[in-house]
């Protein structure tokens, strides 16, 4: 037994001669002797280097994103963007509703139920891993921001006035298209902005007229149909009481001078005398 020991050991101890030689001109490019106890020496030495340099490359290159996990800092800038992403969204969503009830206005071809639109906070959530305390502070501190908002903009009095003294002949009635109120007046009366706001459509239509909207806070709109001239331009700022318009007779949609006031609020229409007294 001791001497296959000792013969184990021997032949780790014997030297081996390593060679390249070159095939074509048959010369000795490289030659070394090593034993078989170097050679395994050698070859832990190569991968203690290798770990080693790997290690560097990992730790002092860009390799280390493909591979480590999201810090918390990182976690936060992703949360914050993906909710900026969600707000932006919801925003552009709105617009295009906004938009969008607005040509119906405007065409007479009725109306969509405003509240109704994709929210993209409920539809799809980012979750990279389970949420730290710090994450889940930073959630609640924009719910409450956003709660903030909406409670403000909602807490928002307007102030409607008459936008012309006239006897109405028509009132609202939703089932026959009819999304307004008509108040009969004489010629050349002026036709004043119900509210503060701004000048958000004047042009002229066959059926109605010269058309003016209006746009008001808390997501109201006013629109004047079928008047003889429009005083204000797209994009000015007015006052309640400020003449926009001059009553007309203008349009197919009309007998008689008259103006066509309607009431908007997020796409639906309004009953004007809820909020002024016209009579």
């Amino acid at each position: 037994m001791a001497k296959n020991k000792n013969s184990f050991i021997e032949r780790l101890k014997s030297r081996y001669v390593f060679s390249v030689r070159n095939d074509d001109k048959f010369l000795e490019s490289v030659k070394a002797t090593l034993s078989v106890y170097e050679l395994v020496i050698l070859f832990f030495v190569l991968c203690l280097v290798s770990l080693f340099l790997s290690f560097l490359i990992f730790k002092y290159s860009s390799l280390n994103h493909f591979f480590t996990s999201y810090t918390n800092q990182q976690k936060k800038e992703i949360l914050f963007l993906n909710n900026t992403v969600d707000s932006l969204e919801n925003k552009l969503t709105k617009n295009d509703r906004y938009y969008s009830n607005i040509n119906r206005i405007i065409s007479g071809r009725g109306f969509t139920d405003g509240t109704n639109y994709i929210d993209s906070q409920n539809l799809r959530a980012v979750e990279i891993s389970d949420p730290t305390v710090e994450e889940l502070a930073l959630r609640e501190k924009v719910q409450e921001r956003e709660q903030f908002t909406l409670t403000e903009n909602t807490a928002v009095n307007l102030n409607f006035s008459k936008p012309i003294d006239g006897i109405i002949t028509n009132s609202l009635d939703v089932k026959d298209k009819h999304f307004g109120v008509d108040l009969v007046a004489p010629k050349n009366t002026p036709v004043q902005a119900a509210a503060d706001g701004i000048i958000i459509y004047s042009s002229w239509s066959e059926e109605d007229g010269h058309i003016l909207i209006v746009n008001h806070e808390n997501d109201f709109i006013t629109v004047y149909k079928h008047n003889e001239k429009a005083l204000k331009s797209v994009g000015e700022r007015v006052q309640g009481g400020d003449a926009i318009a001059i009553i007309g007779n203008g349009g197919e949609n009309t007998s008689g001078y008259h103006l066509h006031f309607e009431m908007w609020q997020n796409g639906i229409p309004k009953n004007p005398t809820d909020y002024i007294s016209l009579n």
